[in-house]
């Protein structure tokens, strides 16, 4: 009976969180910055309900909005929305407008999963002070003794220019240590603009391995930061053409069958690699694994397959030999075979028919033998 509920629940739950959608075109910029007057009209279309659907506004900026040209279709509705801001808004900062679609419930209630979706409007009102936001910090992954750029991404959300602004980058090891300090070239962010800049890290003399940068953003006028954030901590690697053989998965191996096995690998490259292993036994060559393509820095489990057909139960050493760009990584495990080969004796009655093809062969030839000493 539990069981019954459970999937009854489910259903209702499914029908309607897979339910009810909002579809508009994107409001473009957004944000946008604060216009005086400004209107616009936005077509909208909600789909995939179940009984009914109720279409409103919300955010702060709903007050300035209405929703208009309702057409109902049964299974979906379209209409038009306005927003018409006024003449001035007194706080800075992001203002929100929500368009928005809720679900509601059938005549006589029961269990339902009630959703929401709704499409955001963001109009921007710029400070008088100087004020940032710090948007992004990008540091890519590179490979040994090559070069990438680390981007920072800064908007103003000032009515003024500000310049000199510019960001103190740190470079940290894995255990912590300070490897290099960079910074970018001072630039300077237009009112309400975004301003991306870049400088270049070189990782020459560096081992490969894992970094993390930090880097904090600074200005020579006195500039507030938006929510305090000025500083962005990324993690980043330095690869080499390497591939780690990291585990090999044996379970039950068993004599006379063939067995599947996996190949647990990462690599160590900021780039493309292609990769199979062959496998031994006691030195033996046995069998190999098909060609495996490994992204950037990915870890992958490659399948093999060992012939233990003609293998007998006992220990033995399982080498693998991962070949990669001409190069190649070694590792080897002690196994467990477990189980006989089936080895039947000869029966009687094999040895009686070789016996009597042998009884007539011998016949043959002295018949032979004896039909030329006739003649």
């Amino acid at each position: 009976m539990k069981k019954i509920i459970c999937i009854i629940f489910l259903i209702i739950m499914t029908s309607s969180v897979l339910g009810v959608g909002i579809q508009s075109k994107p409001f473009i910029p957004n944000p946008m910055i604060f216009e005086p007057g400004f209107t616009v009209t936005k077509s909208y279309s909600v789909y995939n309900y179940g009984y009914d659907v109720n279409i409103g506004l919300g955010g702060d900026l709903a007050e300035f909005a209405v929703i208009h040209d309702i057409i109902d279709s049964g299974t979906s509705q379209s209409f038009q929305m306005t927003l018409t801001l006024p003449d001035k808004i007194d706080e800075p900062g992001i203002h929100k407008l929500y368009v928005q679609a809720s679900e509601v419930a059938p005549p006589g209630g029961g269990i339902m999963a009630l959703t929401v979706v709704r499409k955001l409007i963001q109009i921007l009102v710029l400070y008088d002070e100087k004020v940032l936001r710090f948007n992004s910090f990008t540091s890519p992954h590179v490979n040994e003794n090559e070069t990438v750029d680390f981007v920072v991404n800064t908007e103003s959300l000032s009515k003024q220019n500000i310049s000199n602004v510019f960001g103190d980058i740190t470079i940290y090891n894995y255990d912590g240590e300070i490897v290099r300090k960079m910074k970018t070239p001072a630039f300077t962010i237009p009112s309400g603009e975004t301003k991306s800049e870049s400088v270049e890290f070189d990782s020459t003399g560096l081992p490969p391995g894992q970094y993390s940068a930090e880097v904090e953003m600074k200005s020579g006028a006195d500039v507030a930061w938006e929510n305090g954030i000025s500083t962005f901590k990324n993690n980043f690697n330095i690869g080499t053409l390497e591939i780690d053989i990291l585990n090999i998965t044996t379970i039950n191996l068993t004599a006379g069958q063939i067995n599947k096995i996996g190949i647990k690998i990462e690599s160590k490259w900021k780039g493309q690699t292609n990769a199979y292993a062959k496998l031994y036994i006691n030195d033996i060559e046995n069998s190999a694994t098909q060609t495996y393509t490994l992204g950037p820095f990915e870890t992958k489990e490659l399948t093999g397959y060992l012939d233990l057909i003609t293998v007998d139960g006992g220990n033995y050493v399982l080498r693998v030999d991962l070949h990669y760009e001409e190069e190649t990584t070694s590792a080897e495990k002690n196994i467990e075979v477990i189980g006989k080969i089936d080895k039947e004796p000869i029966s009687m009655i094999t040895i009686m028919m070789i016996l009597l093809v042998l009884i007539l062969v011998l016949v043959i030839i002295v018949l032979i033998v004896e039909q030329r000493k006739k003649k």
